[in-house]
C-alpha cells in the first residue's frame, strides 16, 4: 500500500529534525537506546512496532517497550539500537530501513539516559521477518502512529502525576490498561516522536517536564538523575 501524503509528510518533517546537540555523558553504564520503526499500514497511515516484555522479566512484565537496550563501550547510539533490536526480535542491523532522526534523550525510571532512533521501513523492502527472544520478548505488535496524539476514551487514561527525580512527574498512558499498555517513558517518546511527525500538538495535556525545546525530558531533570546514578550504581537490570 502507498503512503498517503499525509503519512509522506511526516516522513518528511522527522527527516528535517534536528535535535539539539546531546551534552550528557558518553558513559555505557549511564547511555541507552531504543529503535523507534516506522511502516506503511494498509490504509497507507504510519504504523510503529512495539513490543511487549515477556512475564518472566523482573520488571513491568506484560508492558509495551521499544526494542533497546544499554549503549556497549565503542558502540554509537544507532548501532546499540539496531544490535538490541537484532538481539530481541532478530531485526538484522544491516537491514534495509532508513534512519530518519533522533530525539533529544529522556531519563528512565533506572537513570539512563535514553536517546530514540526513528527509522521507516519502506514497504519496497517486503515484511521483515522477526523472530521473538522469548526470554525477554513475548510478543510484537503495532499501533497507528498518529495514535499517541489521541486523548479518546478508552485508549488514553487521563493524564495522572507521580513525584520522581524532585518533580511532579506526568504520567501517559495508552491502550486501555491491559498487557501492552503504553506507559512511562515509552509513552512519552511515542507523544514527541508523534508530535514532530505530524506537526500537532496532542489533544490532551503533555505536562512540565520538558525541555527547552519542547521535546525530550528537561535537562536539569535529566543532570539530576545522573548524578543521583553516579553515586549509587544503579542495576544493569530493569526496563528502560
Amino acid at each position: 500500500m502507498r503512503l498517503t501524503s499525509k503519512s509522506l509528510q511526516c516522513l518528511e518533517r522527522l527527516r528535517s529534525y534536528k535535535p539539539p546537540s546531546d551534552t550528557y555523558p558518553n558513559t555505557p553504564r549511564l547511555r541507552a537506546a531504543v529503535l523507534l520503526l516506522l511502516f506503511g499500514g494498509k490504509e497507507g497511515e504510519l504504523r510503529v512496532l512495539l513490543t511487549v516484555r515477556a512475564r518472566n522479566m523482573r520488571t513491568f512484565s506484560g508492558d509495551a517497550a521499544l526494542p533497546g537496550g544499554r549503549v556497549d563501550e565503542g558502540e554509537t547510539i544507532w548501532q546499540a539500537a539496531l544490535r538490541e533490536a537484532h538481539e530481541e526480535i532478530a531485526l538484522l542491523p544491516d537491514s534495509a530501513m532508513e534512519k530518519l532522526t533522533l530525539l533529544p534523550p529522556y531519563l528512565s525510571r533506572n537513570h539512563l539516559v535514553v536517546t530514540p532512533c526513528v527509522a521507516f521501513w519502506p514497504a519496497d523492502n517486503g515484511r521483515p521477518n522477526f523472530r521473538l527472544n522469548e526470554a525477554e520478548v513475548s510478543k510484537i505488535f503495532s499501533v497507528p502512529f498518529e495514535d499517541f496524539l489521541s486523548g479518546r476514551e478508552g485508549w488514553y487514561d487521563p493524564l495522572s502525576h507521580t513525584t520522581w527525580n524532585g518533580e511532579n512527574f506526568p504520567l501517559h498512558q495508552f491502550g486501555g490498561g491491559g498487557e501492552g499498555r503504553v506507559w512511562g517513558l515509552t509513552a512519552r517518546m511515542m507523544i514527541d516522536a508523534a508530535r514532530i511527525a505530524y506537526g500537532a500538538e496532542p489533544d490532551f495535556p503533555v505536562g512540565l517536564v520538558r525541555a527547552k525545546g519542547g521535546i525530550g525530558d528537561q535537562e536539569e531533570f535529566i543532570w539530576r538523575g545522573l548524578e543521583w546514578a553516579k553515586k549509587n550504581k544503579p542495576s544493569r537490570k530493569g526496563q528502560l
